[in-house]
């Protein structure tokens, strides 16, 4: 039930955001989706400003041996846009599935890019 609500939440203020004249600035739209995406907070692995550095240890089993395997994420603020895109899409043993479109990723790494940078950064529709 919670879910459901928070499905219906976040498509409801992705239309508001879409809207011209909406009540969000495409920055607070952007905080939003990284503070809160559909469940799981980006912030709670990547940091506040996907600064975040982290290391998951864990055992595999492969033909009935156990090998020790490590994944080491880096900062997400200082990958190019299509790895980070890539990261967010491909769900799996980490990464939780998120139903984001194209636009929230661009928009999401937009907020990423603007909160750790001084300089102008381009639109999310203006990212390839």
């Amino acid at each position: 039930m919670i879910q459901r609500f928070r499905l219906i939440f976040m498509g409801l203020l992705t239309f508001i955001y879409a809207e011209n004249g909406g009540f969000l600035t495409e920055f607070e739209y952007a905080q939003m989706l990284y503070k809160e995406p559909r469940g799981i907070s980006c912030v709670r692995c990547h940091g506040e400003k996907g600064e975040q550095v982290f290391q998951i240890d864990y055992v595999a089993f492969y033909k009935q041996r156990e090998y020790q395997k490590e994944i080491v994420v880096d900062p997400i603020h200082l990958l190019p846009f299509e790895k980070f895109r890539a990261g967010v899409m491909r769900s799996g043993r980490f990464m939780p599935t998120y139903r984001l479109s194209n636009f929230e990723i661009k928009t999401i790494y937009r907020y990423l890019q603007k909160i750790n940078s001084t300089k102008e950064i381009p639109k999310a529709e203006d990212i390839e």
